[in-house]
């Protein structure tokens, strides 16, 4: 098979054509430093990263959650240590009034006592943490 000089040419054009292409490629790859520029470039590292990007804006939610959340945990496990002090105070005043030696003046001390520790917890209910119910109450 004969080559005529004009196939020649347009051949060795048709190279550096594809050359220049493909050094124009490396180029940009070098400069932007990324590996993958159009999605086409590599299908399945394209899907392995997106799939990376959604699992760290996952956890950078995550973790934004547990800083806001945090606060309001704090507050609720205080708020809720104190109802647990007032319940032992209510079962210690309980015991103490179920003694058969009890007199109806103590009696009358223990109820002001225990009106005292419902309204400890009704504040304790009333508990705000950023202008929010701690407890999902409501304002009255």
């Amino acid at each position: 098979m004969r080559v005529s000089l004009s196939q020649q040419i347009q051949n060795s054009l048709a190279y550096l054509n594809t050359s220049g292409t493909s050094l124009m490629e490396a180029q940009e790859h070098v400069i932007t430093g990324k590996r993958i520029l159009k999605s086409s470039d590599d299908v399945p590292g394209t899907n392995s990263a997106l799939s990376l990007r959604s699992a760290i804006s996952s956890n950078e939610q995550y973790s934004s959650n547990i800083t806001v959340g945090q606060p309001l945990l704090d507050a609720t496990l205080a708020a809720a240590d104190d109802i647990g002090d007032i319940i032992t105070k209510v079962r210690e005043i309980a015991v103490d009034a179920a003694t058969p030696d009890t007199t109806g003046n103590t009696n009358t001390t223990y109820a002001i006592e225990l009106d005292n520790l419902m309204s400890q917890l009704v504040d304790i209910a009333k508990t705000k943490h950023n202008d929010q119910y701690v407890f999902s109450g409501t304002a009255r």
